[in-house]
Formats: C-alpha cells, structure tokens, sequence
C-alpha cells in the first residue's frame, strides 16, 4: 500500500525530463532488477505448493484458506511495482530513489518477523499451523530465501547509483551537491556538511557557494508557472465569451473575449452593460493566481503535506511512551527488558520526528523559493508590457513593493501555509488524549484557549490594517527617493537637499511609527500565545483536583507532555 500511494503521486507529480537525465544501465541497477525479478518468483513457489497440496488431498480434507490464496498475489504485485520503480527511477534521473529503500525496508522488517515466527514453529511446535500443506520445513525454507532477496534488494537499494547524465546547459563550475546526494545523504543533509565545515574553518565566499538545484532555478520554474498561469487565462476567457453569449452579445465580441483581445470600445461597451444589470452578482472571470501556484508546484507541497502529516502522528507517540516509562518504573513486577524497549523507541520516535520535520521544511521553503521567483518573474513581465496610460496608476515605488516585499510574504507564508489543516488536527488529537488522561476536566482548558482566540482575531485585524498602512508609506518614500535619484543634479544644483531631506524624514518617522506600534501588537500576540498552554494546564489540573481525582507522576507528566504539544499549533 505504501509503495502504490507513493509510487502513484511521484508519477503524477514529475513528468518526463527533457534532456538526457537518465541514470546509464550499470550493474548495480541490473543486480536490482535480477533480485526483484527472483522475489518476484516466491509467489508462484507458493502457488505450485498449494497445486500440489489440492492434488494429494483431493478428498477434500485440509481445505485450503482464502488469504492463502491472496498472500501470493499481493506480493507479486508489490514485486512487480517495485520493478516499474526501479525503470522509472532510472530513467527519470532519480538517484536518491527513497521510496524504494523505505519499501525494501518495510519488506525486510516483515520478513524477519515471518521468518521468526516459522522458525519458532519449527523448533517449538504450535497449535498455529502453518500454511497449506503442513509443511513447516517448506514454508521455513522459503521464507528464509525470501527474506535473503528482500535483504539483498534492500542493501542494492542504500548504495548509491551512477551520477545521472544532464544536459551541457546544467553543468556549473560547483554544482550543487544535492544533485547527486543519496537518499541517506538527503534525509541527513549529508551533501551540506563540506559547506558547513568550510565556513567553520573561515569565513565563507561567492566562491565557495555552489550553484541552485536545477529544478529551483527561474529558467525551469518560470516557464512552469507561465504555462499554468496561461491556462487560468484562457479558463478564464472561455467562461466569459459564454457569460458574453448568454448576454446576447454579438458572437463576435464574445470571440474576441475568448481570445482576450477585446478592443477598448467592446470592453466599455461590455463594463456599461453589465453595470446596468439588476444582477449585481454577474462579474466577469478572472485568473487564479493561487490556482496557477498550485497547479505548478502542487507536486511539491503535497509531499510537504505529507511528511508534515506523518509527523503529526508520530508526535502525539511520545506521551504514551512516556506513560508506559513511567507505569514501568513505579511497577517493580514488570520485566526489565521492557524499559529498554520503552527507551528505545523512544528515541526512534525522536529521531523520525527530527527526519521528518526537516523534510517538510525543506520542502516548504523549497516551496516558497519557487513561488517567490514566479510572482516576481510575473511582476516584472507586466511591468515591461505596460503602456503609458497604465504606467500613470502604478508608480516605481508600488511595483519595486511587489517585487521585494509582497512576493516575499509569499515566501513566508510557505513555511506555515500547512498548518491550515495541520493544527486543528493537532489540536483535536491532543485534546483527545487528554480527554483520556484527566477526563471532563480538559473542558476548562479547552474553555481558556476559547477565550484565547478573540484576542488573537482582534490583534490579527489591526495587525493587517498596520500593514496596509506601512505599505502606503513605504511606496510613498520610495517614490520620493527615485525622484530624488533621477534628479540629484538638480536638486544639487539648487540646494534642496534639506527639503527632500524633511520630506523623507517625516515619511519615515511615520513608517517607524507603524512598525513600532506593530512590534508591540507582535510582542502582546507571543506572549498570549507563550502563557496559553500555561493557563490552559493551570485550569485543567486545578479543575481535576478540585474534583476529588488523585493526580499522580503519570497524569501529570502525560498532560503536560501533550500540554507543550498543544504550544505550537496555540
């Protein structure tokens, strides 16, 4: 399942690569193939197994169960999809292909597990008899074999391949490294360690940096965004040549509409129309920006999502290790072995969310890099193709505003855009198990973060009425500062450097007064949200013992552990 989820939105999200960017054919990837084909045989061993089993015990006795039937059939086709990745992979240029370790992994671990539980059978005997046949010998055999081709394919997997072959057009002086990093290389950020130890060593330089990963570079994701943004256009235009045709205008002018080539008099002509209609609700359509975006880098922030979702599970794993830590050490009765698995996976469950966290970052700020250089390739396109009438409503300051500070916000707002959906679910979830752990008593913390979610609305409103007023300072002294630019002769010339000067001044003052007034609203909005989960724990644990519950070492330290959980999506 996890194969055909992952393998299914790769293939939909990457496309054929232009170029030769193919892995060669090596004797790696043949060894890989070769192991997966032999696996790929298992099946049909288990298949003959069970021919000749109906064939020896025709008088019906024994009869063979269903799943029987259908173990083999699932892992022919896992086998089969693992072989269409190892191809496409290849093909594809792909040489971190993590989705194939994880799944020769996930193969080994239930491998093992197999392995052990007919190794236990055959030593020890069991009421639970293996599959058809009754042949623990057999089924021990082949589950031996198996699991020495799952481990083959797995360790084929871990090492690296040839570096892929890219066109002269991508090679750089220093490539960037993530390039040809391997997928432990990746998931560790092992490619970014000589980086780190040479700026450790001294200070870093234009040299030392290497180049953008091909796929972030503006030559691939501006022609992306363009091509999806060309498609809101003319969805857009479509639907307007029919609301054009369902408004008896002529079939001409709705055609012109469709190819967006309306003449000033037609587009007049179709503004006064539709002001006179009772409907005021008829617009005409316009081009999603935020379709076009995710339309282009969908791909990518569907993986962000989905390491992001991952590790949502596995942080709410912690508490209830930490529950189990706690029952061990206050329960004398309990074997020792178990504390060393408790901390154990303790660890693991750390370590994943480490992994997984940074992946989803990683992707996010990929992400927002991306659409940064997309919305500022778009601005400055239809800041060239502007006419003059239209260079007369947006000044040099307003569109330098666009490039620099808007499309940054977009930026930002790629590293947190998942929390839409990623902090109700934390929340819920957390709540839950509190629900479990202290009972009805959760309902008077939920009730504190309630009250917390008014004030935040509020300094969130007047947060975005500062920043509308920032911006309009902000356009304004840079307009006066290109005046001051273009004219700097004349103004040397008649000394009016300490007019401009004034006028710059008291532009600015009011644009720190803004900001100012916006650091206090962010530094009151921080510490709401620092002391919520405080508060919200405070009237949880005091409502539970002003109840009459006990709370013990083991309630407390889960609730607060899923109390710091709740800091972050507060």
């Amino acid at each position: 399942l996890f194969l055909l989820v992952v393998a299914a939105v790769q293939f939909a999200t990457e496309g054929r690569p232009s170029g030769p960017t193919y892995i060669p054919l090596t004797n790696l990837h043949i060894l890989r193939l070769t192991f997966a084909v032999l696996l790929a045989l298992v099946p049909f061993v288990y298949y003959g197994k069970l021919v000749y089993d109906s064939v020896e015990k025709s008088d019906g006795v024994d009869d063979v169960a269903t799943y029987q039937y259908l173990f083999p059939a699932v892992l022919l086709a896992d086998t089969v999809l693992a072989i269409i990745c190892i191809h496409w992979f290849r093909s594809h240029g792909n040489r971190a292909a993590g989705t194939l370790v994880i799944f020769w992994l996930l193969m080994l671990i239930y491998g093992i597990i197999k392995l052990r539980t007919y190794g236990l059978i055959q030593v020890h005997g069991s009421f639970l008899q293996p599959a058809a046949g009754n042949d623990s010998v057999f089924h021990l055999s082949v589950a031996s074999i198996q699991c020495a081709f799952i481990f083959v394919s797995f360790v084929l997997s871990v090492i690296p391949d040839h570096a892929p072959l890219y066109t002269p057009d991508d090679e750089e002086l220093r490539p960037c490294p993530e390039i040809k990093a391997t997928f432990l290389s990746r998931i560790s950020f092992w490619w970014l360690t000589g980086m780190i130890f040479t700026g450790y060593k001294r200070p870093l330089t234009n040299d030392d940096l290497f180049g953008l990963y091909p796929d972030d570079k503006a030559s691939v994701v501006v022609p992306r965004f363009l091509g999806a943004w060309r498609r809101q256009v003319e969805k857009a235009n479509r639907k307007n040549a029919q609301l054009l045709q369902s408004l008896g205008y002529s079939d001409d002018v709705a055609f012109s509409a469709s190819l967006n080539t309306l003449t000033s008099s037609d587009d007049n002509f179709v503004s006064m129309k539709l002001t006179t209609l009772k409907d005021a609700r008829i617009k005409l359509a316009e081009p999603s920006l935020v379709m076009a975006i995710v339309k282009a880098f969908g791909g990518l922030m569907l993986s962000a999502a989905f390491f992001k979702f991952i590790q949502d599970l596995f942080i709410f794993a912690s508490p209830q290790l930490l529950k189990l830590m706690i029952n061990f050490t206050s329960d004398p009765m309990i074997p020792t072995w178990r504390g060393y698995v408790y901390a154990f996976l303790l660890f693991v469950v750390a370590e994943f969310q480490s992994i997984l966290l940074h992946q989803y970052f990683h992707r996010c700020l990929r992400t927002g890099v991306r659409v940064k250089t997309a919305v500022i390739s778009a601005i400055y396109r239809k800041a060239m193709r502007l006419n003059n009438s239209a260079r007369k409503k947006s000044t040099v300051g307003e569109v330098v505003n666009l490039m620099a500070v808007d499309a940054q916000r977009f930026m930002d707002l790629m590293a947190y855009i998942h929390m839409i959906w990623s902090a109700p679910l934390q929340m819920i979830l957390a709540t839950y198990f509190l629900w479990e752990t202290v009972g009805v008593s959760v309902l008077a913390g939920i009730g504190v973060m309630v009250l917390l979610i008014p004030i935040n609305a509020v300094i969130a409103v007047i947060s975005r009425k500062l920043q509308v007023k920032q911006m309009i300072f902000k356009d304004q002294r840079i307009k006066i500062m290109n005046e001051v630019l273009s004219g700097i002769k004349v103004i040397k010339l008649y000394a009016w450097e300490r007019s401009f000067l004034s006028s710059v001044s008291q532009i600015r003052k009011k644009e720190l007064a803004v900001l100012k007034t916006t650091a206090y609203l962010n530094a009151v909005s921080a510490f709401t949200w620092t002391c919520a989960p405080f508060m919200v724990a405070l009237a949880t644990f005091a409502t539970y013992s002003l109840t009459g519950n006990p709370l013990t070492s083991t309630k407390a330290f889960v609730a607060l552990s899923l109390f710091n959980i709740l800091r972050f999506p507060l």
